[in-house]
């Protein structure tokens, strides 16, 4: 499907080692927004297939200020993170 609207994030993903997930599982439909309100999104995935392309990463600007934080180097049974229950 991504393949469809977009061709050219194939290779793009394959230069920087990246894959697609395998399955997306929600999509938000935006027309109503664009149709009654005017509205044109700006952060799209072309968008960030094209800062990609031009060798730039997407990257908010608040996880530039703090930095990138990897996940722990265990893995929980619950996920990334430990979880406590009390």
């Amino acid at each position: 499907m991504v393949g469809k609207r977009c061709p050219e994030y194939l290779d793009i993903y394959n230069q920087l080692g990246w894959t697609m997930f395998d399955r997306i599982d929600r999509v938000y439909v935006n027309k109503l927004a664009r149709a009654e309100l005017g509205w044109q999104p700006k952060y799209d995935f072309t968008y960030v297939l094209e800062g990609l392309k031009n060798g730039i990463y997407p990257i908010s600007p608040i996880a530039e200020m703090v930095g990138l934080k990897g996940y722990h180097e265990h893995v929980f049974e619950d996920g990334p993170y430990p979880v406590q229950f009390t």
